[in-house]
């Protein structure tokens, strides 16, 4: 047998044929195939055609290995490029997780397990040894939000919960992850995803939560009208109990409109307390008027002061109401003035 592609070995049994005379070329056939071939171009296409498959195995095999040694160096290009975004990553403080969606498994890394105060063989990688760390109250939110994503109802993996450390604390842990690998119907085989660690922005958002539960109960329970209200759009945020009983616009009618709105305060007014807040920041014991529900006049001392409420500025505005003072007043005013009148009568008289 003549091994595929030795061409040379080829061509010389072909010219080792055509020396050959044709009637014992005849014979030759007769004797080996039990019948005589009438023509030597037989055995001349027969080397052609062996010549062609010799030529496309060639080929085949110079294009596999090609395509081989570009698949591995696609390869290496992947992994090195991946040793680099998770490098940054961690480089920025982040744990990173890579998990084959279908069996679970799982894979941590070293700032991952860092993060909970795991030396790296301290904690497996699997993810029962990840959802066992998660607080039971984050669980079940944890699992239906990874599922969402997985079925394609979320364009993103995102969730906040928290997870043991080594020494029983919890930490708040912010959950990212994307699929980089899909199969045909478009559902997640792979996702690569990261861990951030958010405690202490929670601490700061649950401060900032009790600052204003304690705020709005002492907004509630005020026997002074307070009202709160956005600047960019003058809309009153909330009023309390109070306010409601001066003016006689209760807590579901005033919010959501302005004290324009509501006609409380005269335009020329409103525009003058605006200019000087804006120029002082805050304002105390500033007498102006306004008007009730029923039309009443209602003189009044404000002050005002801007609060930070879920990450905006907002203007707490308080009224003590002087009506009856200012009445006592205008009141004595007219009394004096009375006196003032019959004293003069009485000094002419006599």
């Amino acid at each position: 047998a003549v091994r595929k592609g030795n061409t040379a070995l080829l061509e010389t049994i072909q010219r080792g044929f055509a020396a050959i005379p044709p009637a014992e070329l005849r014979q030759i056939d007769a004797k080996w195939y039990g019948q005589a071939i009438a023509d030597h171009s037989a055995l001349q296409r027969l080397g052609l055609v062996a010549l062609a498959i010799a030529g496309v195995a060639g080929l085949l095999a110079v294009a596999n290995w090609t395509l081989r040694h570009q698949v591995r160096e696609r390869t290496r290009e992947l992994r090195a490029s991946e040793e680099r975004w998770k490098f940054a990553l961690e480089g920025a403080g982040d744990g990173v997780w890579d998990l084959q969606v279908p069996t679970r498994a799982v894979k941590f890394s070293k700032r991952w397990k860092e993060m909970l105060g795991y030396a790296e063989p301290e904690l497996s990688d699997s993810y029962q040894a990840w959802f066992d760390l998660v607080h039971p109250d984050d669980r079940a939110r944890t699992s239906a939000d990874f599922e969402a994503y997985v079925a394609g109802r979320t364009p993103a993996y995102v969730n906040e919960h928290r997870l043991r450390t080594k020494d029983g604390r919890y930490k708040w842990i912010l959950a990212r992850g994307t699929a980089v690998t899909r199969d045909a119907a478009g559902t997640p085989l792979r996702m690569v995803g990261t861990h951030t660690d958010i405690t202490e922005r929670r601490q700061i958002e649950d401060v900032h939560r009790e600052s204003e539960a304690r705020l709005l109960q002492t907004f509630r329970s005020s026997p002074v009208a307070v009202i709160i209200v956005r600047p960019r759009d003058r809309v009153l945020i909330d009023v309390n109990d109070a306010f409601s009983r001066l003016l006689g616009w209760s807590h579901a009618e005033a919010v959501g409109r302005t004290m324009q709105d509501l006609k409380v305060i005269d335009p020329a007014v409103a525009d003058h307390v605006r200019q000087l807040r804006q120029a002082q920041g805050s304002m105390s014991n500033l007498e102006v008027v306004i008007h009730a529900r029923s039309g009443e006049v209602r003189h009044v001392i404000s002050g005002m002061e801007t609060i930070d409420l879920r990450g905006e500025p907002h203007v707490v505005a308080t009224f003590v109401d002087i009506t009856e003072r200012k009445r006592a007043e205008l009141h004595s005013r007219q009394l004096n003035r009375t006196l003032a009148v019959l004293s003069d009568i009485n000094q002419l008289i006599v």
